[in-house]
């Protein structure tokens, strides 16, 4: 073998070992048992085999979310995969192997197929394949935040290329309505939109006139509807902090928004806020490189929808949970949509003109992003086990409902009334644990 096929192989591996380390970890310790919020899935699949389910059951709110394209999925999958929870956690890797796709041609296309150019992106494939998302890996109800993603991911790519044919700004108007109604975090893809489509006509007017204005203005048209018909209805949860707290609290919001975006690469305050600082300096560094013309703008357009996405729900987050301090911002769960925040300050600091300048900041997001998540590398194991642990006893449980007092069934539901309730209406469709 040449040094050069060598090379290339080697980077290759590089690229493909994040996703085989998620799959081995969702094969190794996802179980197939309902979880939280899955129960309230139940009467609904009931309903949905007995052909009554409405569109208003499908829309309703849950906590801050407009669940609709999610349930409809799990729907489907009590149907075809008996609402194995399993299959819905390979199904989440599935869909985050689309946005690994999506976003490495996009990368070869814009910057070469070299092996230079494909090391490059490693760390992006290293940070979309995280298990510090692993609640998100280990649990098939969040099947909606991939969704959220790899529909936001076509919406951007799709606006990106609008001038190449007519059909591709409609159907990125699609990508967004989806986004939009799976997690309440999908919302961030109208203003990611406006900040693309603005920073394109800028680019491009001098070619295709005032295109991208008008899909500007269709797009905040539709983005409008969306958000109205979202909020339609929709009800504060009292056990959430008061959303004014970060008004009167400036310096802590900072500093929860801050940490927030550094979440993807520890569960740690301090380092969270580390690394969301090394972030937004390297962020402003991008700005003073793009003031002094050094910048490929070109190329580093398609950074903006990312970090504006990332930082909209930052900011949401931010602004519901900044009463219960900075380490509610740095759930598990959030690391799925916030680490696009970082992918999008990569995508900038690859644009820089200069050589020299370039690896420097390539390789200081290069360092926190191995550092980082190879320090939590063995932690997200241990988890793992202890997830697999729990989740069997709970599977055992469910099971043998019937024998269990109301202390051993709080395990699967905080209310013992609504497993009694529900199992039974399982025990019926052959689903989940019940299944042949």
């Amino acid at each position: 073998m040449t040094k050069h096929r060598a090379q290339r192989l080697a980077v290759w591996v590089l690229l493909a070992l994040p996703a085989f380390l998620a799959f081995n970890f969702v094969y190794r310790f996802g179980v197939n048992v309902l979880s939280g919020d899955d129960w309230e899935l139940v009467p609904l699949i009931d309903k949905w085999f007995a052909g009554g389910v409405s569109f208003d059951e499908l829309f309703a709110q849950h906590n801050e979310h407009r669940f609709f394209f999610p349930r409809l999925v799990m729907l489907l999958s009590a149907s075809a995969l008996d609402f194995n929870s399993h299959a819905l956690m390979f199904m989440s890797w599935l869909l985050m192997l689309l946005v690994a796709a999506l976003l490495f041609a996009e990368h070869r296309s814009t910057f070469g197929k070299s092996s230079a150019s494909m090391l490059q992106w490693v760390p992006i494939a290293w940070l979309l394949f995280s298990a510090r998302q692993y609640e998100n890996w280990l649990w098939g109800w969040q099947i909606g935040f991939f969704m959220c993603v790899v529909s936001f991911v076509a919406a951007a790519m799709l606006l990106q290329t609008s001038d190449r044919g007519a059909w591709r700004f409609p159907l990125a108007v699609g990508c967004a309505v989806v986004s939009t109604y799976t997690v309440g975090g999908g919302l961030g893809v109208w203003p990611a939109g406006v900040a693309q489509l603005i920073v394109l006509h800028f680019l491009r007017r001098k070619a295709l006139g005032n295109k991208h204005l008008i899909h500007l203005g269709l797009w905040c048209a539709v983005a409008a509807l969306a958000a109205g018909l979202y909020v339609r209805g929709l009800r504060s949860n009292p056990a959430h902090p008061d959303p004014a707290y970060v008004a009167h609290h400036p310096l802590e919001g900072l500093r929860f928004f801050v940490a927030a975006l550094g979440g993807p690469f520890s569960h740690f305050v301090d380092g969270a806020l580390a690394a969301g600082t090394v972030l937004c300096v390297v962020g402003i560094a991008v700005l003073v490189v793009w003031r002094k013309g050094d910048l490929d703008l070109n190329r580093a357009s398609f950074a903006v929808p990312f970090c504006v996405f990332g930082a909209t729900f930052v900011a949401l987050i931010t602004i519901g949970r900044g009463g219960w301090g900075p380490a509610s911002g740095l759930s598990s769960r959030y690391t799925t949509l916030i680490a696009l925040f970082a992918v999008g300050v990569h995508r900038a600091a690859s644009s820089v003109r200069t050589e020299r300048l370039r690896a420097a900041l390539g390789g200081v997001l290069v360092c926190m992003t191995v550092s980082c998540l190879a320090a939590f590398f063995q932690e997200s194991y241990a988890l793992g086990f202890q997830s697999k642990d729990y989740h069997r006893t709970n599977a055992e449980l469910l099971r043998d409902w019937r024998n269990r007092s109301d202390e051993e069934l709080r395990r699967l539901y905080p209310a013992p009334a609504v497993v009694r309730e529900r199992a039974p209406i399982m025990e019926r469709h052959r689903i989940n644990v019940f299944a042949k």
